[in-house]
């Protein structure tokens, strides 16, 4: 049979040896909370972040107003937040918050 619901996020074989009991724990109550819900392009979901699994830069990077995504659990600076720029990831269809300061590094 068919599961009702897709619970990819769920799927213990997308973890790894850096995934510990109490990230598998947030994540399964944060994909549940969420089944329901909308997705969004670039949606960064947060339960149980940031892992074990970060860089010897990160300390560094998160101080100079990085704006992190998740990948393979790790955490992975997506952009340099400059001004008073969020570095949070709020949910919507058009043009992301984040293009101008994309724009800047690319530049």
């Amino acid at each position: 049979g068919e599961p009702d619901y897709d619970l990819i996020e769920c799927d213990p074989d997308r973890y790894s040896t850096w995934c510990d009991k109490q990230f598998a724990l947030d994540k399964a109550r944060e994909s549940y909370g969420m089944n329901t819900a909308p997705v969004f392009p670039g949606e960064e979901r947060w339960a149980g972040r940031p892992t074990s699994r970060v860089s010897s830069i990160y300390e560094q990077t998160k101080a100079r107003d990085a704006a992190f995504g998740f990948h393979a659990g790790w955490e992975q600076p997506h952009y340099y937040a400059t001004n008073g720029e969020r570095k949070d990831t709020p949910v919507c269809f058009g043009r992301k918050h984040y293009h101008d300061a994309v724009g800047r590094e690319v530049d």
